[in-house]
């Protein structure tokens, strides 16, 4: 098989399924990736077996991804199972289950925060991010500030440069 070939596994419409192939590397720097549940380049599954130069396993799903040192033998074929149920994938080789990730996009809908306090001003700093496209309501709860007074300032950042989009 030639270097950069690449296969795309499963519908975008299925929920829960099972992929099971039998896969080996022939040469190269690298082992192999089985995308899956794919819609487009940046929006897309994948294991990723023997990949940054054949010295990790990284299983993403989403902006959630688990990583791992693990090689791939060239010339050995590998059974290959990945499960897929409801927001979580497990990734099996030989019969061995070898990583399991969750996409954490089902629970947070996509939203990173951090809060401080600082304590010489007393101001508390909150900063929200929306990692997805579209817009979305959120409730924030500081749980173990106390009774917060005084005024509050909203800076909000956005870019009408979807540059993620077109990757």
């Amino acid at each position: 098989m030639s270097p950069f070939v690449t296969a795309f596994v499963g519908d975008t419409s299925w929920t829960d399924y099972t992929i099971t192939l039998k896969a080996r590397k022939l040469a190269g720097e690298n082992g192999f990736q089985i995308y899956f549940h794919h819609l487009k380049n940046n929006d897309r599954l994948r294991w990723d077996l023997g990949g940054f130069s054949n010295s990790v396993d990284l299983l993403e799903i989403g902006v959630t991804s688990a990583t791992m040192s693990a090689t791939i033998e060239s010339g050995r074929w590998y059974d290959v199972k990945i499960e897929l149920r409801g927001n979580s994938a497990r990734g099996y080789l030989d019969g061995k289950l070898v990583q399991e990730v969750g996409d954490i996009r089902t629970s947070v809908k996509g939203l990173f925060t951090s809060a401080a306090r600082d304590d010489k001003s007393g101001d508390v700093i909150l900063k929200v991010v929306n990692v997805f496209f579209e817009s979305l309501a959120a409730q924030i709860e500081l749980k173990g500030a106390g009774a917060l007074t005084g005024s509050g300032k909203a800076v909000v950042l956005t870019s009408g440069n979807h540059w993620m989009k077109h990757a």
